[in-house]
């Protein structure tokens, strides 16, 4: 089973948790208009990988006539695969970092999953 650890955002009390490890949803789904990453609160890359995605598709009708379209097309395809290997391997640490960056706090600081996640992800005690 995946060790979880849990963020709360001291200003509403809301709670989020993260998992410690690989993320599937990250993997599988980031390059479908990056909406796990618009959920996530990660907005940069999430838009990044909405005009990509924009992008990816024009190449992918264009290239239904064309050689050098379809070329292009396989190209990206095999860096969407590469980004999606990336982000299922850090996803949850960048959306850990996240969190921390805009306020948020490890909810139980003195448990394991939560010295697990601070090892992993190489965070500051809090």
């Amino acid at each position: 089973m995946a060790t979880e650890v849990a963020f709360v955002n001291p200003a509403t009390g809301q709670l989020r948790n993260v998992k410690i490890g690989w993320s599937w949803t990250l993997f599988l789904f980031s390059t479908l208009f990056g909406i796990p990453l618009f959920m996530r609160g990660l907005n940069g890359l999430a838009t990044a990988f909405l005009i990509y995605a924009g992008a990816f598709m024009l190449v992918s009708v264009l290239g239904d006539d064309h050689e050098p379209w379809r070329a292009i097309g396989f190209i990206m395809a095999l860096f969407n695969l590469m980004i999606s290997i990336y982000l299922g391997l850090s996803g949850n640490e960048m959306t850990a970092r996240h969190y921390i960056k805009n306020g948020w706090q490890i909810a139980f600081p003195d448990t394991p999953a939560a010295a697990k996640a601070r090892e992993e992800w190489a965070l500051s005690p809090n």
